[in-house]
């Protein structure tokens, strides 16, 4: 899937602006400017935005590509937003993948030195976080803009959570969660 080139036709098919999809992603129009020249890559967080504002369906993974891969994704309490428009990065299919299953690569060790480069699949649905994830080792987005896999757990104070890694390293205390999303499967990358 060539992100650009989809946003590009969207806009020229619906007649929407460049200026709107700014306005619908929250920044500066020269960003949208930036994306269609390539001299900036759309961030994980922003493609459920620009998919609703468009009305773009980019449809059920290619049974022959497999599934999309975003990009990287902290396990740490680094993150990575180098996330993905390349049309050739592709993660193997899962058998219980939906059609909005993505895939991101796991850096870091504290879900355990093991998977540090995994693949994580989840469904590409921004909810907000809930106690239904509570516990789940779930991809989720902060109000910092950063994109973390751990495990949720509810905080004392309202609307925030503690994150857990999986083995070892820090929680982060009291993070307050923009969306989250269950991971549906790991597995190796390669």
């Amino acid at each position: 899937m060539d992100i650009v080139a989809a946003i590009e036709k969207a806009l020229q098919q619906t007649g929407k602006s460049k200026s709107g999809l700014a306005k619908a992603l929250g920044k500066h129009p020269n960003v949208v400017t930036n994306i269609l020249k390539r001299e900036r890559r759309v961030q994980l967080d922003e493609l459920p935005l620009i998919k609703r504002y468009l009305e773009l369906d980019l449809g059920a993974p290619s049974p022959e590509h497999g599934i999309s891969i975003r990009g990287m994704v902290g396990a740490g309490d680094q993150f990575y937003a180098d996330n993905a428009d390349d049309p050739n990065e592709f993660a193997p299919p899962i058998a219980n993948a939906g059609r909005d299953t993505v895939a991101v690569e796991i850096r870091g060790s504290s879900l355990g030195p093991a998977l540090d480069g995994w693949l994580a699949y989840y469904d590409d649905r921004h909810e907000p976080m809930s106690d239904a994830l509570t516990g789940k080792l779930c991809v989720v987005g902060l109000d910092d803009g950063r994109i973390l896999i751990k495990i949720p757990r509810a905080a004392r104070t309202p609307g925030t959570w503690h994150l857990f890694p999986n083995s070892g390293g820090d929680v982060i205390m009291d993070a307050k969660v923009l969306w989250a999303a269950r991971v549906i499967e790991l597995r190796p990358k390669g």
